[in-house]
């Protein structure tokens, strides 16, 4: 579902009118999937800088969890 309000892609900065739609995240047709498709493979790699988020925020949860349950005993 496009955004009608954003006016330009939030990676390639095209305007709405060049390169299409814009979805709710931002980017248009054409770096959405790039995006999509680089992150999976960062992720499938174990290397990049959208596995080293994922990677830290997973743990971080983990550790909260932890922390909650030997708080509670």
């Amino acid at each position: 579902m496009p955004n009608r309000e954003r006016a330009t892609c939030k990676a390639c900065s095209r305007h709405k009118s060049v390169c299409g739609p814009i979805s709710w995240a931002g980017y248009c047709g054409i770096c959405g999937p790039l995006i999509y498709n680089a992150n999976s493979d960062q992720l499938h790699e174990g290397d990049g800088p959208f596995y080293e988020h994922w990677n830290n925020r997973t743990l971080l949860a983990a550790h909260r969890r932890r922390l909650a349950y030997t708080k509670g005993t």
